[in-house]
């Protein structure tokens, strides 16, 4: 889902950076433009750039989705903390709770990166439905309209719906 979520930002004309864990795997989107162990075939937008390093991902984004395993979601957040600034939005894609803990993501990012704006971004969004440009639809929450907003604005397209909620517990 966050390749699809990367290349709907880069098809809105956004430049976009994807870290991966595995440089093969970026070097591979990179050089083929599409995500072949996952989603052969689908071509992905040139403004969109794989890379293995998660400081070269981050360095000076503006808005900054986190898509990855609950299980590390903590981990990668606390890895983040050093190469973003205050101002950075922090948009969680990941779905379900803290292995041991309990917590919500939206929670880890307020414990872990408590001075950045933050939000939740879900749906029930399957990628190959995405990258068929099935029509379908995502909720954006959070505790600030313009926060909401300039989600909507970075990912709202005709088969992509973007709709807002300030329930971020909820969502």
């Amino acid at each position: 889902k966050k390749k699809m979520i990367a290349n709907i930002i880069a098809c809105n004309d956004n430049r976009v950076r994807l870290w991966l864990r595995n440089e093969e795997r970026a070097d591979s989107i990179n050089r083929n433009r599409q995500n072949i162990e996952y989603l052969p075939g689908y071509q992905l937008h040139d403004k969109l750039e794989a890379t293995g390093s998660l400081a070269r991902a981050v360095e000076g984004v503006d808005v900054l989705f986190v898509a990855v395993p609950s299980s590390s979601f903590r981990q990668v957040v606390q890895e983040l903390a050093a190469h973003v600034t205050t101002d950075t939005l922090v948009i969680s894609l990941t779905k379900g709770i803290e292995p041991g803990g309990f917590r919500l993501m939206s929670e880890i990012l307020g414990e872990e990166l408590p001075a950045n704006p933050r939000g939740v971004l879900s749906g029930p969004n399957l990628a190959g439905e995405i990258a068929a440009g099935h029509i379908t639809g995502s909720v954006i929450a959070s505790d600030s309209a313009e926060i909401n907003s300039r989600i909507h604005d970075l990912l709202h397209n005709e088969s992509f719906l973007i709709y807002s909620s300030r329930d971020m517990y909820g969502v």
